[in-house]
């Protein structure tokens, strides 16, 4: 009964890490938002390793970011040297580790809400200083760009973002905030009505 259930939990890991790597991957399923950096793609990827995460633990939603991005890069490879892969990597993580540990210490929908409240900062503050100090310069590099291309970009959206300053406070931040928001709202609609089919499956 044990190995059965452990296979089963590893169906629902690649499947739910599938689904997430077919959000990230495929259009129209991820999009650049209005006003903000071009190269920030919004899509709900997180919402399956959530789910898998609340069901079944941290290193089970750490799998599914990992069949994540195997998925993604089967499916349209890589343009950033694994780069971006990585950043993804991190920035997951970030956000999902600190919800799915809250969640399990007291499994409850108040704690599961903090636990992505306070996920939603961490994501926030960790994707402030991978961009600025790896991220932005490596696409710099890679692509023979400056660092005031990279702002231009950003410039060409939104008049307002000046300096990387700017880029920050206007792009980068509420980017973050807005895509892990939602993410947790949809996390928090679905989980509701996906958990009792998760917990038959398994059982």
């Amino acid at each position: 009964m044990k190995k059965n259930l452990k296979v089963k939990k590893m169906a629902l890991i690649g499947i739910f890490g599938g689904l997430a790597g077919v959000l990230t991957a495929i259009a129209p399923f991820h999009f650049p938002l209005p006003f903000l950096p071009p190269f920030m793609e919004f899509d709900l990827a997180s919402v399956p390793e959530l789910i898998g995460g609340f069901a079944f633990g941290p290193l089970a939603g750490l799998s599914i970011i990992c069949v994540k991005l195997v998925t993604k890069l089967a499916l349209v490879g890589t343009g950033t040297m694994f780069t971006g892969e990585l950043s993804n990597f991190v920035l997951s993580a970030s956000y999902i580790l600190p919800a799915i540990y809250i969640y399990h210490k007291n499994p409850s929908k108040q704690s599961a809400c903090k636990g992505m409240g306070i996920g939603v900062v961490c994501v926030t503050i960790m994707s402030v200083i991978t961009n600025v100090l790896f991220i932005f310069p490596f696409y710099a590099y890679l692509f023979e760009y400056t660092m005031a291309d990279l702002v231009a970009m950003c410039t060409a959206v939104n008049p307002l973002v000046t300096n990387m300053f700017w880029v920050v406070v206007l792009g980068i931040i509420p980017f973050n905030v807005i895509k892990f928001s939602i993410t947790s709202i949809v996390t928090k609609s679905l989980y509701k009505k996906v958990s009792p089919m998760i917990r038959r499956y398994v059982s």
